[in-house]
């Protein structure tokens, strides 16, 4: 029986020899991306592991030890994948996390340089506005604070959560930098734009500082009870009502604070909260207290918290409380105490500034003594006036001595001068001109053929005398001043 030959279908026929040689280059290019991608996961995968404990954005604590260690694994790989692979899909992102990798191992510089790279050369990926973000942030923790805010304001186009961070790191760096109204203004619009921010309850609770540092502590209470009426971690919220506390206190609401600072000493076990809040308890117990004993209110905290910050801040503040008694002597040796029990503070740096201008005083004024000199003991005078107003910021006192100088030696030619300061301090210091006025007429009129009474006659709004030819009064020493501080009298 005859039989009819089998058919075979399209698939069971031999493939061409061309039709072979595409899918063996198929496979070869299948290969190839598969090994590129395999490297990036890798180092992808590095990197997630080592950026499990990152924070909230700006997270600005470095790695150490392993964590480190990943990350210049991670980064490792990522630059594999750029040399290898430079015109895959890869390349990008690996040189962005290479950047994220070096910023941090906490180095900076060449961080900013592959984030500037990131952008340079990729203007149109995904990744270029954030890497302007994060060169930002590197450049601000460099203390390049006005490159970093010229970066921030060049960033367009980016994704919400982009700009969420730039509109949030902004404030930031202008109120790390001292500029506290610029920053308040810059944390309420950030808080108009991103009002459901993850952000947004940092920002409210910097706006608070902010306003803190500007003297505007009602307002920045107001700030905080609207924070805590909202849902907040617990950490974060004591965080929060400890600020509250303090500045319910710089607003004068001592009850109000009082209680809130009892409150918190129940609460928390954090050895820092507990020595400022110890503190600030003493200090409004101070405030209603008698000299002697607002003194002894404040040193107790100082011996419960001895060689620490805080007991540094108490002797400091015990020597202003005697130098506004004009106790100098005790004064400058508790200016000295407070060196001695936190010498890396900022409060040292403070005391010994403090501690060098009463030593100073303490010079000119045995100088003036000895001087048999009229115009040298004048000169001297007004060396101490000018160091009470520009050094020690006490007007009072400077006011007295430039009134001591215009009437023990009102024919010297610092007279005059001495007069016209008068009027200026009542005019910059006391916001007080009709005093100023005042003293500006009687110095026209007891001084007229002087600069400083030409002066005098422009802040009244009169006509200058052309006729003067006075020069200016010589204000020196007679002999080089040596100052020594003695921390030996403590009272």
């Amino acid at each position: 029986m005859a039989t009819n030959p089998v058919k075979l279908s399209e698939r069971h026929r031999p493939a061409s020899p061309w039709a072979l040689f595409a899918l063996v280059l198929l496979a070869l290019v299948g290969l190839g991306g598969c090994a590129y991608f395999n490297t990036y996961y890798n180092a992808r995968k590095l990197y997630r592991q080592a950026d499990r404990s990152r924070g909230q954005f700006p997270d600005t604590n470095y790695a150490s030890g392993g964590e480190a260690t990943l990350y210049q694994k991670a980064a490792d790989k990522f630059a594999l994948v750029i040399a290898k692979y430079p015109q895959s899909r890869w390349a990008v992102p690996s040189l962005y996390y290479m950047a994220e990798s070096a910023y941090r191992r906490q180095e900076l510089s060449r961080a900013q340089k592959l984030f500037e790279d990131v952008w340079q050369l990729y203007p149109s990926s995904r990744y270029a506005q954030r890497a302007k973000l994060r060169f930002a942030l590197c450049s601000w923790r460099l203390g390049e604070e006005e490159r970093g805010l010229r970066m921030l304001a060049s960033i367009a186009k980016a994704d919400r959560g982009t700009q969420e961070q730039a509109g949030f790191l902004a404030p930031l760096i202008r109120q790390s930098s001292g500029h506290y109204e610029e920053a308040a203004l810059g944390w309420e619009r950030f808080l108009y734009q991103y009002p459901k921010s993850q952000l947004s309850s940092t920002a409210r609770y910097q706006r608070a500082q902010c306003l803190m540092s500007l003297g505007q502590d009602s307002l920045a209470a107001q700030e905080l009870r609207l924070l805590l009426s909202k849902r907040q971690r617990k950490s974060f919220r004591q965080k929060a009502r400890l600020l509250l506390a303090q500045s319910l206190q710089s607003a004068g609401q001592y009850e109000e604070a009082l209680s809130l600072y009892l409150s918190l000493e129940k609460s928390t076990n954090d050895p820092n909260d507990l020595r400022t809040i110890a503190l600030n308890l003493a200090r409004i117990q101070a405030s209603q207290q008698p000299a002697d004993s607002a003194r002894e209110t404040l040193r107790t905290v100082a011996l419960r918290y001895p060689r620490t910050e805080t007991s540094a801040i108490v002797y400091f503040s015990i020597a202003e409380r005697w130098e506004q008694e004009n106790n100098l002597d005790s004064a400058q040796a508790y200016y000295t105490l407070a060196r001695q029990e936190s010498p890396q503070s900022p409060v040292a740096e403070k005391a010994l500034r403090s501690a060098s201008d009463i030593a100073m005083l303490q010079a000119l004024s045995r100088r003036a003594m000895d001087e048999k000199a009229l115009e040298q003991s004048a000169a001297i005078q007004f060396l101490m006036a000018e160091h009470y107003l520009f050094q020690l910021g006490q007007p009072d006192q400077a006011l007295e001595k430039y009134s001591q100088i215009s009437i023990t030696y009102p024919d010297l030619p610092i007279a005059a001068k001495a007069l016209y300061a008068s009027g200026w301090v009542h005019l910059h210091h006391r916001a007080d001109s009709a005093r100023a006025d005042s003293i500006f007429r009687q110095l026209i009129e007891t001084y007229p053929r002087t600069r400083y009474a030409n002066a005098a006659r422009e802040r009244l709004g009169l006509p200058w005398d052309s006729t003067v030819v006075d020069s200016e009064p010589e204000i020196g020493l007679a002999s080089p001043l040596t100052v020594s501080i003695d921390t030996t009298k403590i009272a």
